[in-house]
Order: structure tokens, then sequence, then C-alpha cells
């Protein structure tokens, strides 16, 4: 903000997960993914969104997965949080898009 003065744009694109079968999956690995994949859209949304309203508007692109909507198996977290993106992404368009 100090060099810029405003902030346009955000994109949240991580993602990572481990594999594992779900009946032996680490809580360690578990709570890693939910963290970057989702928890990180949600916390760096919810920074940018005060600015943006602020400015008059802005744009926050969120990455999910097609895994959102299809598993793969053996990455039970990926596809709970990038699942939890798309419904996320819903409700910050129906919060934050009168102030586009």
């Amino acid at each position: 903000m100090k060099q810029y003065g405003r902030i346009d744009i955000l994109v949240n694109n991580a993602g990572a997960s481990a594999f594992h079968d779900f009946d032996d999956y680490p809580d360690k690995y578990w709570n890693m993914c939910i963290d970057l994949d989702f928890n990180a859209v949600y916390f760096m949304s919810k920074e940018v969104a005060h600015i943006m309203k602020a400015q008059g508007g802005g744009k926050i692109i969120n990455i999910g997965s097609a895994l959102s909507y299809t598993s793969d198996g053996k990455c039970p977290p990926y596809t709970a949080a990038k699942h939890g993106v798309i419904g996320i992404t819903r409700n910050f368009s129906n919060e934050l898009g009168r102030y586009n």
C-alpha cells in the first residue's frame, strides 16, 4: 500500500496436497492443506476486501479445481478445501459484488 497506494487485484492461486489413504491420513498434512488451500483464501480476501471497498472496488480471483467436484482419491483435504473455495467465492460475490 505504501508504494502503490491501492490494491486492484488479488489472485488466490495456492494449492498443495499430500497423498495418503483416507483412513491413514496424517493430521499434520490435513491441517497444512486446509490452511494453504482454504484458510489462506479467506484471510487474504478478508484483508484486501476492506481496502477494495474503501477505494471503490477491485477484483478477487480464487482458483478452484476440477477436484472440487470429483476426487481422484488419496487427497481428501485438497478436494474439501477446493470445494470450499468454490462456496466461499459465491459468498464473496454475493456480499462484496455491490462495491464494484
